[in-house]
């Protein structure tokens, strides 16, 4: 029986994202950013199961790959469509397929990026790095080889960029492990206690505090302030979520949460697509020119609204359901 549980935190994670990505004051979107993505690794971690390296690959390429390059393709159409009207821009958009990098921060980049869609490619190499390591590596030794890949991994991306989003998922490596050592040794039910809240309250202070960067973490640029209390604060989100959710209970917001989580990859890429074309911007200088806070906030409900109405529009679509892997 599916453990709705996950779907929920999969839903809180997926509503994280947007608002971290809209114009919300900085140490929201910092806050969020200190474990939006780490969530989803860890889940994802949580339900790794070892397959057969081929089958692996061919899995996970279908589940992933296949719905990066359906939504970039669609976006770079968009563009093409958008120069009929007027002259743009189409050769970045080009190149940010093939690159696929999430943001416009990286080094050497200018404007190759296709944003948030970039986590479909890094877990796709994280999920298939450590099926091999698991199958090929004894057990005592994975954990050593895991962290080391991403440690490594980290430093190397913050001097080069191999496209593709290759080093951004091994560097996740390690929160995949980790939520897989979550799900063997059952420590999503670990009663929370003051120690636990202590340390993990005090990890995600020092992550908000310790930055040198424009975020205190950022997984897309491999930026991490202080790398093992990045960790530590991460993991302590994701598992307070878990456990706030089971206080909670069955309710209509655990239900409405549940179904954006199973709808969480289809959300994302339509939201990427609303965000890269600047939808709110448009219809806003079209139809209502708000200014200030309040254009901000109705910026930010647009964004929610547009991508959650329409994901659960197109999740009736066979064909939308097949390239997702909607069920």
């Amino acid at each position: 029986m599916r453990d709705s549980t996950f779907d929920v935190m999969k839903g809180i994670g997926i509503i994280a994202m947007i608002i971290g990505h809209s114009h919300v004051p900085m140490v929201i979107r910092d806050f969020i950013f200190a474990w939006h993505m780490p969530l989803f690794f860890i889940v994802s971690g949580y339900f790794y199961k070892p397959s057969q390296i081929k089958e692996h690959v061919k899995k996970n390429f279908r589940s992933l790959v296949v719905p990066y390059l359906v939504t970039a393709i669609l976006m770079f159409l968009l563009c093409l469509l958008k120069n009929c009207f007027h002259e743009t821009n189409i050769i970045n958009p080009l190149l940010g397929i093939v690159v696929a990098s999430g943001s416009k921060g990286l080094p050497m980049l200018g404007e190759y990026y296709v944003g948030a869609i970039w986590f479909l490619l890094a877990l796709f190499w994280c999920r298939i790095t450590y099926n091999i390591i698991n199958n090929k590596i004894v057990q005592p030794l994975q954990g050593i080889v895991i962290l080391s890949v991403a440690i490594l991994s980290t430093y190397i991306a913050t001097k080069i960029y191999i496209p593709t989003n290759l080093l951004q998922g091994f560097s996740a490596m390690v929160f995949f492990y980790i939520g897989n050592l979550f799900r063997k040794r059952d420590l999503f039910h670990v009663q929370l206690n003051w120690l636990i809240l202590v340390i993990g309250i005090l990890a995600m202070i020092a992550t908000m505090t310790t930055s040198e960067d424009d975020y205190p973490m950022s997984m897309v640029r491999c930026y991490y302030g202080y790398y093992p209390v990045n960790v530590i604060a991460s993991c302590f989100c994701t598992y307070f979520i878990y456990r706030f959710i089971l206080y909670m209970g069955e309710n209509i917001s655990s239900k409405i949460l549940s179904l954006l989580g199973r709808l969480s990859m289809l959300i994302l890429c339509i939201h990427i697509i609303d965000l890269n074309f600047d939808c709110w911007y448009n219809f806003n200088k079209v139809f209502l020119h708000l200014e200030g806070g309040f254009n901000k906030l109705v910026s930010l409900i647009w964004h929610l609204t547009f991508a959650i109405l329409l994901s659960v529009f197109l999740a009736k679509n066979k064909v939308v359901r097949s390239i997702f892997g909607l069920k």
